[in-house]
């Protein structure tokens, strides 16, 4: 029977995580005492098999030096010694893998259960079952002590054994005796604690490896909100700050309004992009399920992605929201717009800019088709569906003060000749006559800021 201060194999550590708020995810760094976030990573796995590797070795020298006492018929003390330290070995490899399983335990990233159960499998299976079946021998036949009465309380015991020292009320003069009795006990207990540890190791490695039977779907998802909350706050501002930037950048430069339509086209190539990520993909076939969002995060931890895929991921949903909100708002924007002018233009912005303008150039009939074709093809300030009628009648209700009435008919034939049809730029300025009144005009609507409306 294993003695009460070993292990208690029925309280085992993977039942003692708990997950129920994000101050559960931290870790004690020994070095300075703050507390970090550490999940498992690939250097823990390396450094597993490291600590592996090591402690097989042990076991095997030990294993050998137990053979070559027995050759020898050394006396217990020699096994003593021996358990002794194995014991001492086998309870640090213990804690540290209390460790990995915490790191394991907090993390919906890939947990490398697989690596660490292969790792464990080849080194360190085998050579455990060898040690323990010899220690267990041993603490059937190895051991013959009669008197335990003259020796202190077996925890007692145990501590002194640790420091080998005797007892401080020994009889020196039968010091030998008592020291043979102490000697028998510490091996006994070492020979327990051996044996106890290694099923311990067994149990608590396999619990490691079932962690994501033992979390919940609940706590995963505290997990989920906290590495998600982090990169929003340290991550998401500045890589959505840049990501808005080249996509104006990019509509700028194809000359493409910013409307519902076009934004809705940039939601579709970011879908496009990201739907190629697993997570991602997941992510937007479930988006609208908000009420089971413990059942979304259950099919991201399924994937065992890489802490690079969940960034991935919170950038998607950052773009996608950032989108979301824009394509609202120029909805917004569009329904409350103008029936004739595109829908950046502010009406009144623009009659306060033109109407002096209006009122001092056109002296005839026909030098309405200048702010026609400037309007159209050069700042396409009308929408596309309104012809020259309807800008005959808009133009003659914002300007009544203007002498020359908007008459369609007057300028209908002056539209396609001389490039007026056409951008500015492609305007022939050394043959057409009226090339100086619209460069004035153009360079009044150039400063397109001036009647621009506001979202």
């Amino acid at each position: 029977m294993e003695s009460e201060y070993l292990y208690n194999t029925d309280n085992r550590y993977g039942f003692r995580l708990k997950i129920k708020s994000e101050e559960d995810l931290f870790v004690i760094d020994e070095a300075t005492g703050a507390k970090k976030y550490t999940p498992i990573t690939k250097e823990d796995v390396a450094l597993f098999k490291r600590e592996a590797e090591h402690l097989c070795k042990e076991i095997q020298y030990a294993i050998e030096d137990i053979q070559w006492n027995t050759g020898k018929h050394k006396g217990l003390t020699y096994y003593y010694h021996i358990y002794q330290d194995l014991a001492e070995q086998l309870t640090d490899f213990l804690k540290y893998i209390h460790k990995l399983h915490k790191k394991v335990y907090i993390t919906i990233y890939k947990s490398y259960d697989n690596e660490l159960m292969a790792i464990y499998t080849e080194i360190l299976e085998k050579v455990l079952n060898d040690i323990q079946t010899i220690a267990r021998k041993h603490a059937d036949y190895l051991l013959d002590v009669e008197e335990y009465g003259q020796m202190p309380s077996g925890k007692d015991l145990f501590k002194l054994c640790e420091k080998q020292e005797a007892p401080a009320d020994a009889d020196l003069s039968n010091y030998e005796s008592h020291y043979k009795n102490f000697i028998s006990s510490g091996l006994k207990l070492a020979l327990e604690k051996t044996v106890a540890t290694v099923t311990y190791i067994y149990r608590e490695f396999t619990d490691l490896y079932k962690t994501r039977v033992f979390r919940t779907d609940h706590e995963a998802t505290i997990i989920y909100h906290y590495i998600k909350r982090r990169f929003d706050e340290h991550t998401l501002p500045a890589h959505l700050e840049h990501v808005a930037k080249v996509q104006k950048r990019h509509l700028k430069e194809r000359r493409i309004e910013i409307t519902t339509l076009s934004l809705q086209k940039v939601m579709s190539e970011v879908e496009g992009k990201f739907n190629n990520y697993t997570l991602c993909s997941i992510w937007f076939n479930n988006v609208e399920d908000e009420e089971n969002e413990e059942e979304l995060v259950h099919m991201l931890v399924r994937e065992e992605a890489s802490p690079g895929d969940f960034e991935n991921l919170f950038m998607y949903q950052g773009e996608h929201d950032m989108l979301a909100v824009e394509i609202a708002r120029a909805d917004e924007y569009e329904r409350h717009g103008d029936s004739f002018f595109a829908n950046w233009v502010d009406p009144a912005k623009l009659k306060k800019r033109l109407e002096f303008w209006l009122k001092g150039n056109i002296t005839k009939q026909q030098d309405w088709y200048i702010v026609w074709c400037l309007m159209k093809y050069t700042f396409h300030m009308v929408k596309e569906d309104k012809d020259k009628s309807a800008f005959a009648a808009r133009m003659n209700l914002m300007f009544p003060d203007v002498e020359k009435r908007c008459v369609v008919e007057s300028f209908r034939k002056q539209e396609t000749q001389m490039n007026h049809n056409r951008h500015f730029s492609e305007w022939l300025k050394d043959s057409d006559h009226d090339y100086a009144m619209a460069q004035s005009l153009y360079e009044k609507l150039k400063k397109t800021e001036e009647y621009k409306r506001s979202i």
